[in-house]
Parts: C-alpha cells; structure tokens; sequence
C-alpha cells in the first residue's frame, strides 16, 4: 500500500473512500486491486463533490438573481408610486386656478378650502384667492375673513385689501401650518389692514372682540 496514503489511513486523515480500501487492503486485497478500488472510489467521490458545489453555486446565483429582481421591482414600484403622487399633487394643484367667493351676510357661510387654506367670510366680505409664483397663493379680499393654514407646510401669502374708502393695501404673511388667523379693517383699530392670530384673542381689545363676534360667530 502506498506509504503516504497509509498514513493518512492511521492518522485519521483519510477520506471516506481512502478508508473503505484501506480496509480492502487488510483484508487480503492486492496492491493492485487496492489501488483500482481507491482510483474508482476516488473518482466517484470526486464527482459527488463536483455536482455537490455546481448544485449550490446554481442555488447561490438564483437566489442573488430573485433578491437583485426583488430589489429592482420594489424600487421601480417606489419610483412610479412618486411619480404618480407628483402628478397628482400637480393636477390637484392646477386643478383649481382662483377661487372667487362673496358673502352678504343674508345665509350663514359655509367654509372652504383653497390648496391648504380653509377660510370663512365676514358679512359683506368678498375674496378673491389666486395660484401665485413659487407655489404661493395670493389672496385679494374687502371686508373681513377667518384664515386657517391646513396644509402640510407654512405658507408664504400675499394678502392685499380694499378699505372702505377704496384704497388698496398689500401684505406678505407667513401663515404658519396649523394657526388661525383673522384679517379685517375696523376703522377704529387702524387705517391698515389688521391680522390677529387666534391665540392672541383673548388679549385683544373689547370692541374688537365684539366685531369678530358679530361676524364670525366665534366668541
């Protein structure tokens, strides 16, 4: 028997078809009959590893295969479901252009919302509110009227006024998301257009507080 394979036989090195002759050979096996079997053994051996590491390479590449595909199809779904929510905050934004309302005092006035502003009219208060640049909305209006910020973000608004007499005033506000706000002109109060935030009425003067109530119903 050969030397080296007999020791790996002893050292318990020997792989399983190198044990199986080894024990062919003690029991009275030819050298050459020995070497044949270990050959053939071998050989078999040798194939089953082979088809063994092709079977799990094949299993490694489609399993690398489904989960790059996975990927690919979770973002293209991300991708288009983005897209689709752009168009339509796009459409929804363009679907509605201006919004002109008037209030005479005779019904009561249901609000309304224009991209994000819910508002309501005062008696004998008419509005005119307009897409502007830079996603703003430009708010024209006489009389008086109650603003909410609904939407998701702080709005930059740009707010002009008729007075009583007939000239115009213009303001830039900043209606913070979630507050409300009042925008009127008591000649009493101010010759300018006044804006109170509603957190601030209770602080605010009695005769003041009597005009929002008549005209909102409020207090």
């Amino acid at each position: 028997m050969n030397p080296e394979l007999l020791k790996k036989c002893l050292s318990g090195e020997a792989s399983n078809a190198e044990m199986r002759a080894y024990h062919h050979w003690l029991e009275g096996s030819t050298e050459e009959e020995f070497d044949k079997e270990y050959e053939i053994e071998a050989e078999v051996e040798q194939r089953l590893w082979t088809h063994i590491k092709d079977e799990n390479a094949q299993f490694e590449l489609n399993r690398f295969r489904k989960r790059w595909l996975g990927r690919i199809a979770v973002a293209a779904t991300l991708v288009i479901g983005l897209f689709c929510l752009g168009l339509y905050s796009v459409d929804k934004r363009d679907s509605t252009k201006e919004m002109a309302v008037k209030h005479d005092g005779n019904e009561i006035f249901q609000e309304k919302t224009f991209q994000g502003l819910r508002f309501r009219l005062g008696n004998d208060s008419e509005a005119l509110l307009k897409n502007a640049a830079d996603d703003r909305v430009a708010i024209h209006f006489s009389g008086n009227m109650m603003l909410s910020n609904k939407s998701a973000y702080d709005q930059y608004t740009e707010i002009s006024y008729t007075m009583p007499d007939g000239k115009q005033t213009k303001k830039e506000v900043n209606l913070r998301k979630g507050h409300t706000y009042f925008l009127a002109y008591y000649p009493f109060k101010s010759e300018n257009l006044m804006i109170v935030e509603e957190r601030d009425l209770m602080n605010m003067p009695p005769a003041l507080a009597l005009n929002i109530t008549n005209d909102f119903n409020y207090l």
